[in-house]
């Protein structure tokens, strides 16, 4: 007996669902209401205010004003001031991208600390202090001397490569 009822509410409820869902009057219903939304777009596009553009004057730097590429952030330790690139190995260095100011080209350099500094031919770099020879696209070439416990220098070439090329 509650199976047969359990089937008879199953059937009306089906049955209620299907007569809903057919007919034209419910389509056309949605077509308007569909419609109404659309039409309600296009007027808040149409009635958004128009923001105004102001044309900035371009500004070129001069001998006047300082580069922001340049490094200036030195740390001072027993009076003696020392590149914040000497502090890291260069393992622990990211050399990142470059910059290409007329004929000369620098590179950038980004420390464990998330720093990035603007590095030139000549520059130390490393906690072996090495220097800088040359700056590519790929790679900065640096000649850094290693003194042995028998006091003997080795002076070798190492690259650090750009951090997408690894």
């Amino acid at each position: 007996m509650k199976i047969l009822n359990f089937k008879n509410v199953l059937v009306v409820i089906l049955s209620t669902l299907m007569a809903g869902c057919s007919g034209e009057s419910n389509q056309q219903d949605l077509k308007n209401h569909v419609a109404n939304q659309k039409a309600k777009v296009q007027e808040n596009k149409l009635n958004k205010p128009k923001i105004e553009l102001t044309r900035m004057n371009k500004v070129s730097y001069s001998a006047k004003y300082k580069s922001p590429f340049d490094v200036t952030a030195k740390i001072v330790k027993n009076n003696k001031s020392i590149d914040p690139l000497t502090i890291y190995s260069l393992n622990e260095l990211d050399f990142v991208g470059t910059i290409k100011e007329g004929a000369e080209r620098s590179g950038v350099v980004v420390t464990p600390k998330g720093m990035s500094y603007k590095v030139k031919i000549g520059d130390e770099i490393g906690d072996h202090f090495g220097k800088i020879i040359s700056i590519n696209k790929k790679f900065l070439k640096i000649k850094v001397s290693y003194t042995q416990a028998s006091g003997n220098t080795i002076e070798k070439t190492v690259k650090l490569q750009l951090k997408d090329e690894r």
